[in-house]
């Protein structure tokens, strides 16, 4: 399945996907209520496990809300907060509906009821090491590389190349290749992209190389016409 060419060129930029509107898991208890941040002009879904019979708002004038099988959909009429009440076949779920004027609002929410742990101890998990390399592409290039992120939301992995151009002439992207491998068998997801199309001697650019795999070991290739470098990129880092 081919990486959204969208998603590859926001992810490069450091830039939100279109929006900074949230998809967001929210557990609440049935001692407590939660917080929904809505936006002028935007719907929000709500979403819940059982399918709710009725719901209750404390404000009707300034919220429009429609049910459609497990979803509740709102949208605010005015600059207002006010509580909804969300009666479901088992549970009841309490909110407080807040209307924000940035663009840090949600757009949909997974609800569920959330139960207090009780006697649990506690889990300490093993720190991942965290990935720095370099190395040199003959007298071409010469690659670093600091760390590799995940986005879970998207369910990529996200790892950033810096190459400087050791050359006496300015270097074209289109002469690159940037792959990873395993067994010698290109990974089949993964996008590669630079935040320019050239770069001048001793000048250098940063690339970008998104990808889905299994959490285990790959190798990292760097090519220039007949030249090559490689890196082995270990499953402890993912």
């Amino acid at each position: 399945m081919k990486i959204n060419k969208l998603i590859v060129l926001g992810l490069l930029l450091g830039l939100p996907i279109l929006s900074e509107a949230r998809v967001r898991e929210m557990g609440i208890t049935k001692n407590e209520m939660g917080k929904v941040y809505l936006k002028m002009g935007k719907s929000t879904v709500l979403r819940f496990k059982d399918k709710p019979k009725k719901v209750v708002i404390g404000n009707q004038n300034y919220f429009n809300v429609e049910f459609i099988d497990n979803d509740d959909t709102i949208q605010p009429l005015g600059n207002n907060t006010t509580n909804l009440f969300v009666y479901g076949e088992s549970q009841t779920y309490g909110l407080i509906l807040n209307v924000v004027r940035h663009n840090n609002y949600d757009d949909l929410v997974m609800v569920k009821r959330s139960y207090p742990q009780v006697n649990q101890p506690k889990r300490t998990s093993k720190k991942r090491p965290e990935l720095n390399f370099g190395g040199e592409l003959e007298d071409t290039l010469k690659i670093t590389g600091k760390g590799i992120l995940k986005n879970a939301t998207l369910g990529l992995y996200i790892l950033d190349l810096n190459l400087k151009n050791l050359g006496s002439k300015a270097i074209n992207t289109d002469e690159l290749e940037i792959k990873l491998t395993r067994s010698n068998k290109r990974l089949k997801d993964q996008e590669v992209i630079f935040e320019r199309q050239k770069f001048a001697p001793k000048n250098a650019i940063r690339s970008r190389v998104l990808f889905k795999t299994e959490p285990r070991s790959f190798t990292l290739w760097v090519k220039h016409n007949k030249k090559e470098w490689k890196y082995i990129v270990r499953h402890t880092y993912l």
